[in-house]
């Protein structure tokens, strides 16, 4: 696979990571009651299929964080992998792979995974949250 292919896929990781990240600060930053206001607010503007995800999300909210927990996991398995097999093809002995590898895969996957969805989040995590929600409900 070419370094452009590997840079793309990585970077793509790294997008996919922000998005469910981002998802997963805003749902986690809400109450049971503030998701049941959502759905209520939701069926009143008659978005009937958001207002069902949210009522299905509320009945099964370990499953639906589980959901997400996974889905990240498994990007931030990936983006490593991805980010060591990069950086072995610049020909360095194998601890200095290691290091350069968990170095910058932790940096990274720090900067996507909190910092980038704390921003995105904000102060607003209802609006973000409906705002994202319907792209996420093919992973539940």
């Amino acid at each position: 696979m070419g370094i452009e292919i590997e840079i793309a896929v990585i970077i793509l990781l790294l997008v996919g990571l922000a998005f469910l990240a981002t998802i997963d600060m805003a749902f986690s930053q809400l109450s049971d009651l503030g998701l049941r206001r959502i759905a209520s607010e939701t069926e009143e503007q008659q978005k009937a299929r958001s207002a069902e995800f949210l009522h299905e999300i509320l009945e099964n909210r370990p499953n639906f964080r589980f959901a997400l927990s996974a889905a990240i996991q498994v990007l931030l398995v990936t983006f490593t992998i991805f980010v060591a097999l990069l950086i072995s093809k610049m020909y360095l002995s194998p601890g200095e792979i290691l290091l350069y590898s968990l170095s910058s895969a932790l940096i990274l996957s720090v900067i996507f995974r909190q910092l980038i969805p704390r921003f995105a989040v904000g102060k607003t995590p209802e609006n973000k949250l409906m705002l994202l929600l319907p792209l996420v409900r093919p992973l539940y």
